[in-house]
């Protein structure tokens, strides 16, 4: 490390020497000066080697692009051999590498520039009907985009693992201790009740299995609705507490209000009221956290954004904190039918059933576990939060859309004025907006890998330890995938459309082989009865994985999107201030593939307290 500081000091000290001499010399104005001699000599002799310097670079330049060309255009040509049906190994086919221009690197700069443009490019350019392999420097996978193939990986959970992905968001995302990473690669004994035969982990260090365990368990039934109702009462107070009265007041940026007071509410319905106590700016750091999780994805150095690891450290540091504070106030064991469902020091029994699982387990240090929960909290809100951005956005952007919305939503009111969550995730348009904001607003990676067999994908062979990736965004933008369901696409998949999901009386809910140029746009009125249905699209919406990992808290977060909605819009009048500002905003793709994309810009909203209910008429 010496000798490189002293280098660079070596370096700048020259430089610095050198500018300071012409700078000296551009104030020479005597020609006829020894100085104007010196001036001269320097000048002639600078700009020769200049001459010689940009003639070299010239070359070097040259010489880099041909090599780059010549690179494309043989990885190009290998590519199309490769996945031409022709060409056959023992009755498989090769996985074709996507042609690269950068040797070594491969596709590493497009995929760290912008990972969206470029799986929306590769998509757009070669279609999604076969695997292909990505290389990005010495790190290789398969991406898999065919609805077929997702759901060949899907109902195969449990011989494959997500423990790539895991392991990438545990090391570069959550800082979880490097001690501790080998403890969870170790852990071959698969997610399933009963462990891998060959497996020879401790059942109490089965950390794999009791994550999946502890959130189906306590993500799920009674425990679920419990803490849905608790999320909504939280919300309902905190929103009481906001100084709006019956006189409109302007939100500089509805995302903004969103993150403090969603965020807020859904911590502490989860976690309890005493991390807030010990650890008042959680939120704030959180969402600081959350804009820079692309950075620390990409390895960006600490002294290039010290603020931004400052934040994460600051993070892991207090949820410790709060992890041993709780210990000191509750019993984290006390998960039977005859204890509390909730106190607030740890919050639900999911916490308390998390934290007991992992005490048993000698290698996850409070670090480790602090790590956990922050990579529960970025689960919990990444994605939530932008989706009720968007669910509110779009009923702001369609008074028709949102009295619609209402009416259903209004239905669901109890005489108290609270919410029935479990009706309100019942109702058709209600259910086809939400799926339709999660299609388009939702960007994430799901990551399998098959650690002791080949997969097979159709024709095509996956050699074992390949990690395969599915995204998200592809399958939700795969127009022949969604052709399944010809009435999906009587708009086009990258607009947002209301009914997208809704079937109505008479309609098929599937049609294999059809397309939907072969069938007219269905209009409908008002009266008819459409029913919301998923029906036929499996590998088509993906926005919470599929199989045995599908994740554990999508109720929950269906929950909080609908509820939220409906709290805000029967509380408060809301609109947008600009319409044109709303038509013309766009979620960030920059955020893809880590999950909820947020908006690219603000928007502004004028609220007031609504005096009375909206019908739901």
């Amino acid at each position: 490390m010496t000798s490189v500081n002293d280098s660079l000091s070596y370096l700048f000290e020259n430089i610095h020497a050198s500018f300071s001499r012409l700078g000296v010399v551009e104030q020479v104005i005597d020609l006829k000066s020894s100085s104007s001699q010196y001036l001269y000599w320097l000048s002639t002799t600078t700009f020769h080697d200049a001459g010689a310097f940009f003639r070299y670079i010239g070359a070097a330049t040259t010489t880099s692009l041909f090599i780059c060309v010549l690179t494309y255009v043989l990885s190009l040509l290998r590519f199309r051999d490769e996945k031409d049906v022709s060409q056959m190994k023992r009755g498989t086919l090769c996985l074709p590498a996507l042609p690269h221009a950068v040797p070594l690197l491969y596709n590493a700069l497009e995929l760290a520039w912008s990972p969206s443009k470029f799986l929306d490019g590769v998509m757009n350019t070669y279609g999604c009907n076969r695997p292909f392999r990505v290389r990005a420097g010495p790190l290789e996978f398969c991406v898999v985009a065919n609805r077929d193939h997702i759901q060949t990986l899907f109902r195969s959970s449990k011989a494959l693992t997500s423990k790539p992905g895991t392991l990438f968001a545990l090391g570069r995302i959550l800082n979880t201790p490097k001690e501790v990473i080998p403890f969870y690669a170790a852990d071959d004994s698969g997610m399933a009740t009963k462990p891998r035969k060959e497996s020879t982990v401790r059942h109490e260090d089965r950390i794999h299995y009791w994550q999946a365990h502890t959130s189906q368990k306590w993500l799920s039934g009674a425990s679920l609705q419990l803490m849905s109702e608790n999320y909504l009462s939280i919300l309902e107070d905190e929103l009481a507490r906001l100084n709006v009265d019956d006189d409109w007041i302007e939100l500089p940026d509805l995302y903004r209000f969103l993150q403090i007071h969603v965020s807020t509410a859904a911590i502490k319905a989860m976690m309890g009221t005493a991390i807030f106590e010990q650890y008042p700016t959680l939120v704030e750091d959180f969402w600081t956290f959350d804009c820079n999780v692309g950075n620390y994805s990409r390895l960006v150095p600490r002294w290039w954004i010290p603020a931004a690891y400052r934040v994460r450290d600051r993070l892991l540091e207090n949820i410790g904190k709060w992890t041993e504070y709780a210990h000191s106030k509750s019993d984290c064991s006390k998960v039977g039918p005859d204890d509390k469902n909730w106190d607030p020091y740890f919050g639900t029994k999911l916490m308390k059933a998390r934290e007991h699982a992992y005490l048993q387990m000698p290698a996850m240090s409070l670090g480790a576990r602090a790590s956990e929960t922050l990579g529960l909290i970025f689960a919990s809100n990444g994605n939530a939060v932008p989706s009720i951005f968007w669910y509110i956005t779009e009923a702001l952007k369609d008074r028709a859309l949102q009295g619609r919305l209402m009416s259903e939503a209004m239905a669901c009111c109890k005489e108290n004025g609270s919410f029935d969550v479990t009706t309100l995730a019942t109702k058709p348009l209600l259910q086809s907006t939400y799926a339709e904001v999660l299609r388009l607003r939702i960007a994430i990676a799901m990551i399998r890998n098959n650690e002791y067999d080949n997969t097979n994908l159709g024709p095509y062979t996956v050699p074992k330890q390949t990690p395969m990736a599915m995204f998200s965004r592809m399958a939700a933008l795969n127009r022949d995938a969604w052709a399944i369901r010809p009435r999906t696409l009587d708009r086009p998949l990258e607009d947002f459309w209301s009914e997208r999901f809704l079937v109505y009386p008479g309609e098929t809910e599937a049609a294999s082989n059809a397309h939907s140029s072969d069938f007219p746009v269905h209009l409908h009125s008002a009266d008819e009865n459409p029913k919301f249905s998923l029906d036929g699209l499996a590998g088509c919406w993906i926005p919470f994985g599929g199989g045995q990992r599908m994740c554990p808290g999508r109720h929950f977060a269906k929950h909080e999107i609908l509820g939220t909605f409906s709290i805000l819009l029967s509380k408060f009048d809301i609109e947008v201030v600009s319409m044109t500002e709303a038509m013309d905003l766009q979620p960030d793709l920059n955020w893809a593939p880590y999950g909820g994309l947020p908006p690219a810009g603000k928007l502004r909203v004028r609220m007031r307290r609504r005096v009375s209910k909206p019908s739901n008429k």
